[in-house]
């Protein structure tokens, strides 16, 4: 079986083609586990509506304690054998799930990752441009592979949707409650527990930017914890695949980008933030420099180890 977990929190005007979506799933052993996260609209009595009409859904009320709480309930209360993530104002993909089976089947995998497309909010998967090119699919067994594919991202990447994993990897992995950016926080952990990993280049999932949601809300200072997060990572990586050194320290710069990119944007400063990123620059930087990542990044990355002040001015600019 496999548990279809969906932290749901003011998202009425969504959550019907988010459930369309996933009871449209061609598989018959399957649950969905609905965790209302103290919604103050009717999205809990949509629940409710939900776990009534369908054998297969269940509802869960909880008091209000942020998206990392709710999917620790869902884990918590998962049955299956597998689990999936779906954000309630996004949308599966028709197939996802079988085909996840499949390949987990095929490849004795404990964890698929699918790609993903982006789009507005109100958008509808016909309305999206698929490629029609065959998926490629790349099954990989060596632990130090596997983490270096998901350093890199672009196979494996650190959001926890468009993903499905046999429920025991998360046996005592939880996502940390209260942090933005949770999923940098704990997909690492879980790649590290998986023996074999399968990345496809079907698309999976359709994330929808909602004006509420992390990437589109502007900046406030718990973007921060991104930051924060790379950090661990490092540490974890230093400890227990000190040869991918490097590309965890990539990470920290590109997250140290995303943010001062959306400060310079806000007009946010801080002396103490820009000389904690000043430091960053200067002890990361060059792996960076040296990984396959943009112009644009590399340029700013650049500029940053010189002068971050500077970099922020330009930052301004740019945007």
């Amino acid at each position: 079986m496999v548990s279809v977990v969906v932290p749901v929190y003011n998202v009425s005007k969504y959550l019907a083609d988010c459930m369309r979506s996933i009871l449209a799933q061609n598989i018959s052993d399957m649950e969905v586990v609905l965790i209302d996260d103290g919604s103050t609209d009717n999205s809990g009595t949509l629940c409710d509506r939900y776990a009534a009409e369908y054998s297969c859904v269940k509802a869960i009320h909880q008091e209000n304690a942020g998206l990392s709480a709710a999917r620790n309930t869902g884990i918590e209360a998962a049955k299956g054998d597998f689990i999936t993530f779906v954000d309630s104002d996004d949308m599966l993909a028709p197939g996802f799930i079988s085909t996840a089976l499949e390949l987990a089947e095929h490849y004795q995998a404990d964890f698929i990752a699918f790609s993903n497309v982006r789009c507005e909010a109100d958008a509808q998967w016909a309305e999206t441009s698929l490629s029609d090119d065959v998926a490629k699919v790349n099954a990989y067994d060596d632990p130090i592979q596997q983490m270096q594919k998901f350093l890199l991202g672009s196979e494996i990447g650190t959001a926890a949707w468009a993903k499905v994993y046999r429920r025991e990897l998360f046996g005592d992995v939880r996502y940390p409650v209260g942090k933005y950016h949770e999923d940098v926080f704990t997909t690492y952990k879980v790649v590290d527990k998986a023996s074999r990993i399968v990345a496809t280049s079907q698309v999976g999932y359709l994330y929808r930017k909602s004006p509420n949601s992390i990437t589109t809300s502007g900046f406030s200072e718990k973007r921060l914890e991104s930051i924060q997060g790379k950090k661990e990572q490092l540490a974890f990586i230093l400890a227990h695949y000190p040869s991918l050194q490097k590309e965890a320290e990539t990470g920290i710069v590109y997250a140290c980008n995303q943010c001062l990119m959306l400060m310079a944007k806000a007009g946010y400063k801080n002396k103490a933030v820009l000389d904690e990123f000043q430091q960053l620059y200067r002890n990361y930087g060059k792996s960076y420099l040296n990984a396959p990542v943009s112009k644009k990044g590399k340029a700013l990355a650049r500029v940053a180890m010189l002068d971050i002040k500077l970099a922020y001015r330009l930052f301004g600019i740019v945007l």
